[in-house]
């Protein structure tokens, strides 16, 4: 098991490290000037130059890279050339509301996701299965800025039941408020992946659901919900457990365009705003800590096969 862990722990190490170059690169080689963000356009050719060499700017792109790396590692990614503040307050205090949108995205898609694919699967070829997969196509195919879209129409204009947008009601911060004002946007941002681990799910169970000990254990007279409970979705779960590893990127991905439709305060209005603002600094740490995020799910996605199904290991 450790050793497992190990490897693991390693080659996602290696993959977070190629991350940084990538990111690094990809800003580096992006049209725009800091100094001339920070100076303006009417800054003179002195300035400018004077205030790259204080930026390190003139400096080879390895040496840069290296360190921005070690500053990164030290948990410093730079001030925000806009908002002349830390980045690292920045994005600790936007990640905190990009987490908490993801996570109800995350239990929204789990939720309806493998209860749409069990009892798709268990009523093979019914009404409830066709119903279910119809379900499930149109809300892969829908884009996820008009599904928010439509759910602001309907039940936050035409029904007044949620909150258009932000995360809290004016002169208002209780956990109630937020959790009303997550709704819509946890809806939103978790219809793809219920469509897909709804259709990954009603796969996997009906592959597992015609093996030699299901049929054993329908046989010995178990009732059909234990039968699915214990031998059928246990061993069903490994497929279903890679595309809800695969999805959080997805969720973290996402969530610029409902944030940006909810006027949801997290990573992906940051980075939007940081793009605009051409604040590099901004830009690359968002982005750092997305790919972070999604590089450590897939780590404690590993270890979830341990614990479901342990010949993993081997």
């Amino acid at each position: 098991m450790l050793r497992f862990l190990l490897r693991r722990v390693l080659a996602l190490g290696l993959v977070w490290l190629g991350v940084t170059v990538l990111v690094f690169l990809i800003m580096h080689l992006a049209p725009g000037d800091p100094a001339l963000v920070i100076l303006g356009p009417k800054a003179t050719a002195e300035s400018l130059e004077r205030l790259r060499h204080e930026l390190g700017l003139d400096r080879p792109l390895p040496v840069q890279y290296l360190r921005w790396l070690g500053n990164v590692l030290q948990g410093d990614f730079g001030r925000s050339l806009q908002l002349k503040r830390e980045v690292s307050e920045l994005l600790w205090t936007r990640f905190r509301a990009t987490a908490l949108l993801a996570t109800a995205a995350t239990l929204v898609a789990i939720v309806l996701g493998i209860v749409a694919g069990v009892v798709s699967a268990t009523r093979q070829y019914s009404v409830w299965d066709r119903a279910a997969m119809l379900l499930a196509l149109l809300g892969f195919c829908l884009p996820v800025f008009w599904i928010g879209l439509i759910l602001q129409i309907l039940l936050a204009y035409r029904l007044p039941l949620f909150p258009v947008s932000g995360m809290n009601s004016p002169g208002q911060s209780g956990l109630l408020d937020t959790l009303h004002h997550l709704v819509l946007p946890a809806v939103t941002l978790g219809i793809g992946p219920a469509a897909v681990i709804a259709r990954m799910t009603r796969s996997s169970v009906l592959e597992v659901i015609r093996q030699d000990y299901v049929r054993t254990a329908r046989a010995k007279g178990l009732a059909e919900r234990t039968v699915v409970a214990r031998h059928v979705l246990r061993n069903a779960l490994i497929p279903v457990i890679t595309i809800v590893g695969l999805q959080v990127g997805y969720l973290f991905g996402g969530a610029v365009l409902v944030e940006m439709v909810f006027s949801w305060p997290g990573l992906g209005l940051l980075m939007v705003n940081g793009i605009l603002a051409r604040d590099f600094p901004v830009v690359q740490g968002a982005v750092l800590v997305v790919a972070t995020t999604y590089v450590v799910v897939n780590l404690l996605v590993d270890v979830l096969y341990t614990v479901v199904d342990p010949r993993v290991r081997v």
